[in-house]
């Protein structure tokens, strides 16, 4: 059994850690801004950006009427 002390810094660590992730998400959800390329994409095309928390995944949809749809998707990579 590892020594009582190293536990407790380890448990220290790891603590740290936790708080700090934390306030990076808080930060990235309370700042995030959409890059001005894409809002202005976005604001002058008929297209429409499909995007979910959390998911890789996203796509550009454009309605050519009727039942006709043009759909652009592509999966967001890890750059590590």
């Amino acid at each position: 059994a590892p020594p009582v002390g190293r536990r407790g810094f380890a448990g220290a660590a790891a603590s740290k850690v936790v708080k700090t992730l934390q306030a990076e998400i808080k930060h990235e959800e309370e700042q995030y801004e959409q890059a001005k390329e894409i809002k202005a994409f976005l604001k002058k095309s008929d297209f429409k950006l499909v995007e979910k928390d959390g998911d890789v995944n996203m796509m550009l949809e454009k309605s050519l009427g009727g039942d006709r749809l043009v759909r652009i998707e592509w999966q967001l990579t890890s750059p590590f």
